[in-house]
């Protein structure tokens, strides 16, 4: 349904120097600054000031605490939790706008897979993270493949990972209706004289067959899909694989927001979901900002979560600037009003731009968006 929602602002974000692509890690790892701080400070809910004095106030102790105890490592903490500090001062700024257009409505009951920008965020994703063909180990000891996607072990020895057709959920291999199609196709393929007869026959049995070189994506008559990634995985599993993960990220934690939010809201939030983890997102201020209807505070709260494991996945948490860099993206997107246009320019590869860049295009298009609303209504 359409309506208005205070959405867009003035952000404070620059671009940053990609970094040599590498495997993702699974990031559910990711904490907010507030996590080193539980017992020092809570941040007011009203009053951000008042918390920007609190964090400065938490971030002296620790440094004194790292000063006295001569720590090495405490000092990299402190000095970390400095640097995300500094990220929740200059993150996006959040103003107001009348006569703006957005579909409102509870985000409890948003359809992620219905949105018509979904495609937009996955592909907003792939400019930004190489998607890899084969499995690889990342930093975590996770098996990823395609956009950051983890795989069960099961998933990764089959070289194969299965999605629900009534849901667009991931599925577990083990359902009977994926053993059913797994056996179906091994015993297809193994009597067959050659592929062209196999393939026949799959579709005889009321198979459709998708070529996704290298890889094949088989689906049945219920939408079911197993996409087989043992030759390498393709564009379209790599996609499939993307959405899946981001309808569970939204699916895990939509049942705890009350609050009206606008398609681009949800898209924020079902990225930062995807990154921290359900859990981290049903904990976080952020929800507590969101349900309270504190949309002014949520941009400058994601900024706070930006905290991770440092490269090589061993030692303290330490300020991540990719995690920064995913943070500023997601608060211009839950600032960007329905109506612009938020897919990534045309043209562009997988892995050559960064989300500090995304978020600077998203705040030239939201910037041109206001002054048009400016000359058409004459106030903001």
């Amino acid at each position: 349904m359409a309506n208005t929602t205070p959405t867009g602002s003035t952000p404070a974000g620059t671009g940053s120097t990609p970094a040599t692509p590498k495997p993702a890690p699974s990031d559910k790892n990711v904490s907010s600054v507030k996590d080193f701080q539980k017992n020092v400070t809570e941040l007011d809910r009203e009053k951000f000031n008042q918390a920007q004095a609190a964090l400065a106030s938490a971030q002296a102790l620790l440094n004194k605490f790292a000063d006295i105890a001569r720590d090495p490592k405490g000092a990299a903490i402190a000095a970390a939790q400095k640097a995300a500090s500094d990220a929740i001062k200059n993150s996006p700024l959040y103003k107001q706008l009348n006569n703006v257009l957005n579909n409102i409505e509870l985000g409890n009951l948003k359809n992620l897979l219905g949105l018509d920008k979904i495609k937009d965020l996955a592909k907003s994703l792939n400019v930004v993270i190489p998607p890899i063909r084969f499995p690889v180990t990342n930093e975590n000891l996770d098996k990823i493949i395609g956009i950051a996607k983890q795989l069960k072990e099961l998933e990764a020895q089959l070289r194969a990972f299965a999605i629900a057709g009534n849901t667009g959920l991931p599925a577990a291999l083990t359902d009977a209706a994926f053993r059913n199609m797994m056996n179906d196709i091994k015993d297809i393929m193994a009597t067959s004289r050659d592929n062209v007869e196999a393939l026949k026959r799959l579709e005889d049995a009321g198979y459709k067959i998708i070529s996704d070189p290298p890889g094949t994506i088989f689906e049945d008559a219920a939408g079911n899909k197993i996409v087989d990634f043992s030759n390498g995985l393709g564009p379209i599993g790599t996609s499939l694989g993307l959405l899946a993960d981001l309808n569970k990220a939204w699916e895990d934690v939509k049942g705890r927001i009350t609050a009206p939010m606008s398609n681009n809201q949800t898209l924020a939030m079902a990225s930062f979901s995807n990154h921290v983890g359900a859990e981290n997102f049903l904990n976080s201020d952020v929800l507590i900002a969101l349900n309270e209807l504190a949309y002014a505070e949520v941009p400058r709260l994601l900024m706070g979560w930006v905290m991770g494991s440092p490269p090589g996945g061993v030692g303290a948490a330490v300020f991540r600037q990719d995690y920064y860099d995913r943070r500023l993206y997601e608060a211009e997107l839950f600032q960007t009003p329905d109506e612009v246009d938020v897919s990534p320019p045309d043209g562009v590869n997988p892995g050559e731009l960064t989300f500090a860049q995304l978020a600077a295009i998203l705040e030239l298009r939201r910037t041109s968006y206001i002054e048009q609303k400016i000359r058409e209504f004459g106030s903001r």
